[in-house]
């Protein structure tokens, strides 16, 4: 049977859920899902069998536990998993059933150890290094490395005799959105997805400030979850400080499709991120995102960013206030070039980036380790 696993995301993940897992329904085969979250989300159906384990009830151990019990009454045929976490899977149905095993890498665990750890750059460089060896030791018992992102500097996976299948997250052709006639969604912008540091969300909010001098009514929409509650305190203590509370409104995290109704409705989308190994590594699923919704954009100038569009948006300088707010300064006192550029983003989605493209790439790659099996 095939199985689908994943530790982090929620069940209604863009990637694991609305691209890869009902794009796999067009096998006609059954799926079984398992996710662990804090969501009561059942996304069963006639060929899927979802089982969500609330995740403060299930840590690492007793998730892999309750997995391997699981496996007993259905064994996979195919194993597919999102989580560097759950890499310990591939060794036990590869040796106790011969599953084919496919490892999905949607961000690279050395870029997030640069990124996210606080200890020293001696113990952190240490941690990595375990880790990366116990990547490596794992992957003999992995088939096929997925990635999320294009390799743009050297790839651990390809070293390893991998030859990783790229499946960006692109969206749908069917997410395009037209923008009204008279190209009108009011001073409105849009931030959506994870809110911490290391995402420019302190810059984007200074941004809003000196914006609003020129344009009072500007409205700034912050939809995500914040990644630690001192972060949390400390953006609603600057909104407030700045007197901003009139300007910018936070939102929690909704379920993916609620995402397209406030995209559709916001003029311009941003992107503020910092410079990181994050994210001079990973594109942004919300670049794509903006492009269908119509939105203009503005993001910070990064290599993956960088890769995909070129003259189609608003660059600012990575850690800049000021270069936030002259992009979004640009895009509403123009809104013929506001107009244009999401005009020809919204082409680019509709010509190149988008989920019917390459849909067949992980398909293909069902079929063939099927037929192998």
């Amino acid at each position: 049977m095939i199985t689908i696993v994943s530790y982090h995301h929620f069940p209604d993940d863009e990637r694991v859920y609305h691209r890869e897992l009902l794009s796999l329904k067009k096998l006609n085969q059954p799926i079984q899902y398992f996710t662990r979250s804090d969501s009561d989300l059942d996304l069963s159906d006639e060929l899927v069998k979802h089982k969500n384990f609330p995740a403060n009830e299930f840590y690492m151990q007793s998730y892999l536990t309750a997995l391997k019990e699981a496996f007993m009454n259905a064994p996979p045929s195919i194993l597919h998993f999102h989580e560097y976490d759950l890499l310990p899977l591939a060794r036990f149905v590869k040796l106790r059933y011969g599953s084919k095993v496919i490892y999905d890498v949607h961000e690279d665990i050395r870029f997030l150890g640069e990124t996210f750890s606080t200890r020293h750059p001696l113990l952190r460089n240490f941690l990595i290094s375990v880790r990366t060896f116990k990547e490596q030791y794992h992957l003999k018992w992995v088939d096929r490395v997925l990635l999320a992102n294009p390799i743009l500097n050297d790839c651990l996976f390809a070293d390893q005799g991998f030859d990783p299948l790229i499946i960006e997250n692109f969206p749908l052709q069917s997410s395009i959105v037209d923008r009204p006639k008279n190209g009108c969604r009011g001073n409105t912008i849009l931030y959506h997805g994870h809110l911490g540091p290391e995402r420019g969300i302190k810059e984007l909010v200074e941004s809003i400030l000196i914006v609003g001098k020129k344009i009072p009514d500007i409205s700034l929409t912050l939809l995500g979850t914040f990644r630690t509650p001192e972060f949390q305190d400390e953006i609603f203590s600057l909104i407030e400080k700045l007197d901003l509370s009139n300007n910018i409104n936070w939102l929690p995290q909704v379920p993916h499709e609620a995402v397209w109704a406030y995209l559709s409705e916001s003029a311009v989308g941003v992107i503020p991120f910092r410079k990181n190994p994050l994210t001079l590594n990973n594109t942004p699923t919300k670049l794509f995102e903006f492009m269908a919704a119509g939105c203009g954009i503005v993001a910070s100038d990064l290599p993956p960013i960088r890769h995909h569009v070129h003259d189609s948006i608003q660059w600012s300088n990575p850690g800049s206030a000021r270069s936030i707010a002259d992009g979004l300064l640009n895009l509403f006192q123009n809104p013929e070039l506001l107009g244009n550029q999401s005009k020809q983003n919204r082409e680019l989605i509709n010509n190149q980036y988008n989920w019917e493209k390459i849909e067949s790439v992980l398909l293909d790659l069902y079929r063939s380790l099927q037929n192998l099996a």
